[in-house]
């Protein structure tokens, strides 16, 4: 391993900044944070119950931070057997199967080019690309229904602000119908870094109703006995 733990990947342990170093970090462990392991944890599996409902509709979907597609793989696979199922009620319209052309569009961006060519293989239908979030200027997709955000706050948090934003002009404008912006964000109950960028679970929901961008629909906290917290979030675009 070129650092000593898995975190020194993306943080430097001496001055607290952001070191970022995602390509080495999935050159030297297969699974840096676990997502195959924890793929069916209880939070996963409420994260996408809370997207997931007889009345949820979404024609382009977009996984920020896609790691290595484990996430982006169970969401398509949970969203096209909720489809099938409708489908199924309407004897009119033909049972989508899973390898047919899918009646949405998913896309997933990650910063490593390793884990985009491990998710391709995992899953085929999924658009997965390499990209810069923090040094470009805009999300290369549009009218976006649902954007994922799965445990990426902290490797965004010292230009959240902007991030935000990208986000936001990226998806779809329907004020009949907002489109969605879900995050699963682990929060460490002694923070050790990046206080001055984002101060734990207060700080965010602070950011939040400071931009102004999104408004809290659902959320969900799961308390650790060690004081660390898992939270999800269904926000809305305004």
């Amino acid at each position: 391993m070129k650092y000593a733990s898995k975190n020194e990947y993306w943080v430097d342990p001496n001055t607290g900044n952001p070191r970022y170093d995602f390509e080495e970090m999935y050159k030297d462990l297969s699974d840096p944070w676990g997502c195959e392991e924890k793929n069916s944890s209880i939070t996963n599996r409420l994260f996408l119950e809370l997207l997931l409902d007889e009345n949820s509709s979404y024609n382009r979907i977009l996984d920020l931070g896609s790691g290595k597609g484990s996430l982006s793989d169970l969401f398509y696979k949970k969203y096209l057997a909720l489809l099938n199922a409708r489908n199924s009620v309407n004897q009119s319209n033909p049972k989508i199967e899973l390898n047919q052309i899918s009646p949405f569009e998913m896309y997933g961006l990650e910063y490593s080019e390793l884990a985009v060519d491990e998710a391709k293989k995992l899953n085929q239908n999924i658009k997965f690309q390499t990209f810069d979030l923090l040094n470009s200027t805009s999300i290369p997709y549009q009218d976006i229904d649902l954007v994922i955000l799965s445990e990426v706050l902290w490797y965004l948090v010292s230009d959240l602000s902007t991030v935000f934003k990208k986000i936001h002009q990226c998806m779809r404008v329907d004020q009949e119908r907002r489109s969605i912006l879900a995050i699963h964000q682990y929060f460490p109950g002694d923070q050790k870094y990046f206080r001055n960028f984002l101060d734990g679970e207060t700080g965010f929901d602070s950011f939040i109703k400071k931009e102004g961008l999104f408004e809290t629909e659902d959320k969900v906290k799961f308390f650790h006995k060690n004081g660390d917290s898992v939270l999800l979030y269904k926000l809305t675009k305004l």
